[in-house]
């Protein structure tokens, strides 16, 4: 429910007759869920694993970082391609996926030490959320003020579980280095799986404008739902 946002969004937008919106989510929030993927692979596993409370302030803090560089490379695009009629809807599904993409950490390490009452409220909020999305959406509704308040939720979490006193800025900058060049070359690989998706998803764009190219993207999205589902979470479990 956490990672289901953007694609949700999406496939909304498009059963409710607002393809050039859906277009604009694949393309903003879509490519921003895409590059967090790239970063994800194995840190849910080593937290499970690793009972650190310095490592997880240390994940916490380098994908808080990686995610604000990513967020402000999309709203640059987003500004000089003039092409989006939706920013602040865009804005705040962008922020609450990189949101999500923080909490993610969160969610797994009460998992790990079994404190599922964080995890019952992120649930239930989530849930009511997509009911609120739908109802909005039939009704023609505001859809920017439920977003908004979804993302000003994950904020709340994040603050409540951040020890901002654990880890130095730099010893972050440090680990986040080292560890990516230990694992580039799973990285490079990954990168090119995932560029690919980003590319053909801009060349659709341009090819056959927004109102066509939402329907791509959403068949694209539902028919890769139980991969995903199965490559970043049950696969996890498994391990």
């Amino acid at each position: 429910l956490n990672a289901m946002l953007v694609p949700v969004f999406m496939i909304l937008s498009i059963l409710n007759g607002k393809q050039s919106l859906a277009t604009e989510v694949g393309i903003i929030p879509g490519v921003f869920l895409l590059l967090t993927q790239l970063f994800s692979a194995n840190a849910r596993s080593l937290l499970i694993y690793n009972k650190s409370e310095k490592l997880f302030q240390e994940f916490f803090f380098s994908r808080l970082l990686l995610g604000l560089i990513f967020l402000l490379v999309l709203l640059i695009l987003c500004y000089f391609l003039r092409y989006f009629d939706n920013f602040f809807l865009l804005l705040f599904l962008v922020i609450s996926a990189y949101l999500s993409w923080t909490l993610e950490l969160i969610i797994s390490s009460h998992e790990k030490y079994e404190s599922y009452l964080i995890n019952k409220v992120i649930t239930i909020v989530s849930i009511s959320v997509y009911l609120v999305l739908i109802v909005t959406f039939a009704l023609n509704g505001n859809l920017t003020n439920v977003i908004a308040f979804y993302t000003f939720f994950q904020i709340f979490l994040l603050v409540y579980h951040y020890n901002f006193n654990v880890v130095n800025f730099f010893k972050v900058i440090k680990f986040f280095t080292k560890r990516q060049i230990k694992d580039l070359l799973p990285l490079l690989s990954s990168f090119s799986n995932i560029s690919a998706v980003i590319f053909w998803r801009f060349s659709i764009l341009f090819l056959v404008g927004k109102e066509t190219a939402s329907l791509f993207f959403a068949s694209f999205a539902i028919a890769s739902f139980s991969g995903s589902i199965f490559n970043n979470f049950i696969s996890q479990s498994i391990m």
